[in-house]
């Protein structure tokens, strides 16, 4: 989801259903988070980046909704999770940012 749509679905409200335990919220930051549960999976950021959590729930259900709402990969592999990229795999670790394509920041590899 970008930042644009996000901000319509949202429709100046603070706070939107968009599905079972999943909500869109805006920040005090300006950014827009898509959180499961406690947890804010994806925080969509005005200058087109997204930064990706799954806390400690590295769950089937966590990673389905990484995937649909940002434009990152996330799969799993032998328990580790990892985001396709064309450069190869990158492991996923909390807080790591990816643009617009769904590729790893450089700035955010060693997160």
């Amino acid at each position: 989801m970008q930042y644009s749509k996000a901000k319509m679905t949202l429709n100046g409200k603070a706070k939107k259903r968009l599905g079972h335990e999943t909500y869109l919220e805006t920040r005090s930051d300006g950014s827009i988070a898509v959180r499961y549960h406690n947890t804010d999976v994806v925080t969509i950021n005005p200058d087109g980046t997204y930064e990706l959590r799954a806390g400690v729930w590295f769950t089937p259900t966590t990673k389905k909704r990484i995937n649909q709402y940002s434009p990152a990969r996330v799969y799993q592999q032998n328990f580790d999770w990892y985001i396709w990229t064309p450069q190869g795999p990158v492991e996923f670790k909390n807080g790591i940012r990816v643009d617009e394509s769904g590729n790893v920041c450089k700035e955010a590899v060693n997160v």
